[in-house]
């Protein structure tokens, strides 16, 4: 699935058959996701750990990327995202 030169064939494909939109906007994730970690974690998750409420996906992004790691919504979970951060780094960041 996160196999970048398949994905995006198959992104150049859709705009030609009758799919839903959603399925564009998941190719595209897909593409982002295809050089990240295999790993993700969850906004929810997160911040269950920190007993804090979650951010929303942009301003986690924005984070973790102004902090320089590397960070895209996964296309797995709506409120998934995946970084090459380690769990007990992305808590300190948002401590």
């Amino acid at each position: 699935l996160f196999e970048k030169e398949f994905v995006m064939k198959m992104n150049e494909i859709v705009p030609k058959l009758a799919v839903d939109k959603r399925c564009q906007k998941i190719l595209e994730k897909c593409i982002l996701e295809s050089e990240m970690p295999a790993t993700y974690y969850t906004l929810d998750e997160i911040a269950s750990k920190m007993q804090k409420s979650p951010l929303k996906m942009k301003n986690m992004i924005k984070k973790l990327q102004d902090a320089g790691f590397v960070a895209s919504p996964t296309s797995l979970n709506p409120n998934g995202f995946r970084t090459d951060c380690s769990i007990d780094e992305i808590i300190k960041l948002l401590s």
